[in-house]
């Protein structure tokens, strides 16, 4: 009963036009999207046991942070306020 009947996680398009007018290189905001993917963060990617986005399609900032981990603080920075700023953030 816990997987929504509708994907509403981002997807890698949302992602990258909320991200295309930041100051993040092309090759940057490709790795971010890759890396969201991995942890599944994104729509179309593979549907973990948990959920990784809430009833209104909002990430959660513990996996968002995993996800980021391997970028430096800017870039976590920045994907961070975007998000925040569009009410993507659980």
């Amino acid at each position: 009963m816990g997987q929504p009947s509708i994907d509403l996680r981002p997807s890698r398009l949302d992602i990258d036009a909320l991200l295309k007018g930041t100051s993040l290189h092309t090759a940057i905001r490709r790795a971010v999207i890759d890396a969201l993917e991995e942890r599944a963060l994104l729509f179309g990617s593979e549907t973990p046991l948990n959920i990784p986005a809430d009833a209104n399609g909002r990430l959660s900032t513990g996996d968002l942070d995993l996800a980021l981990a391997k970028f430096d603080e800017k870039t976590r920075t920045t994907v961070k306020a975007v998000l925040l700023q569009v009410g993507g953030l659980a």
